[in-house]
């Protein structure tokens, strides 16, 4: 039996139409056919702790909608500091932050959710950015000319997000950060040895859509004519070449693999071969 406190109740759309297509002439013919589908969920009823905040509550949100902090840009100058009630104090030497918030300038400028003028765990929220995607979709296509035959596999997702934090995958994170000569830069200061900045807190900015389209495979193939293999004994054979992960037509980040963003590089693959068959 669920208990009460753990009981969801979800709302899930899916849609899957299927395209297909096929047409010859004399030696050329040609096939495209393709699907999509879209998913999503919310929860309709959780038993969530009396007195919860409204930007906290999973009630009413997707089962996969990230949970930390708000931000809003970089605290640029010291002036945004200000703005903000924020002070800059030497507590660590050579490093001004503000104390006992662990930021400093050219750190993630967090939102203060129930204004209380400080940063704590009251002010994590439930963001509407899913980790999961809500549509996926694919599209076959392929062309033949007499001996010859090319097929392709296109295929991407869309509406998920994922979380870009990783130096090894992307190395703007350190080439295009915050500086006192680069106040426009795209990612917070780096200071990791005092777990300070950008890193100490788990916040959306660090989000990025994981949409994406890619040419998953391509096959080459060239079927040997029938007299060359009456000599060989062979009732067909046949050279292909064939590739994975070709290209990334669409992505936030080229260098990683969509099926596993976050976590590996994509891998690009060719093969080549023979087929007999006796």
């Amino acid at each position: 039996m669920v208990s009460p406190s753990a009981r969801l109740i979800l709302s899930i759309l899916y849609l899957s139409p299927i395209i297909l297509s096929r047409a010859s002439w004399r030696d050329i013919s040609f096939f495209i056919n393709g699907n999509i589908s879209n998913a999503k969920n919310k929860v309709r009823f959780l038993d969530e702790p009396a007195g919860i905040e409204a930007w906290q509550k999973y009630e009413g949100r997707s089962i996969d909608s990230y949970f930390g902090f708000e931000s809003n840009d970089l605290y640029r100058t010291v002036e945004d500091l200000a703005a903000d009630g924020w002070e800059l104090t030497e507590n660590v030497p050579g490093f001004p932050v503000v104390f006992d918030q662990w930021f400093n300038q050219g750190s993630i400028r967090l939102v203060d959710q129930n204004g209380d003028g400080n940063i704590t765990a009251d002010d994590i929220s439930r963001s509407d950015k899913n980790l999961l995607p809500t549509t996926q979709y694919g599209i076959n296509l392929g062309f033949s000319y007499k001996n010859f035959e090319v097929s392709a596999l296109i295929q991407g997702q869309a509406g998920g997000y994922y979380r870009d934090a990783s130096f090894v995958y992307n190395h703007a994170i350190f080439d295009d950060a915050w500086s006192s000569e680069n106040t426009d830069a795209a990612y917070p200061i780096p200071t990791p040895f005092y777990a300070i900045g950008g890193h100490t807190y788990n916040s959306d900015f660090w989000l990025k859509k994981s949409d994406y389209t890619r040419l998953k495979n391509v096959n080459l193939t060239y079927r040997i004519p029938a007299g060359l293999l009456e000599k060989w004994n062979l009732d067909r054979a046949s050279v292909f070449v064939r590739g994975n992960n070709v290209a990334i037509l669409k992505s936030s980040n080229s260098n990683v693999d969509p099926d596993g963003v976050g976590g590996s590089f994509l891998l690009k693959s060719w093969q080549f071969g023979i087929n007999f068959n006796f």
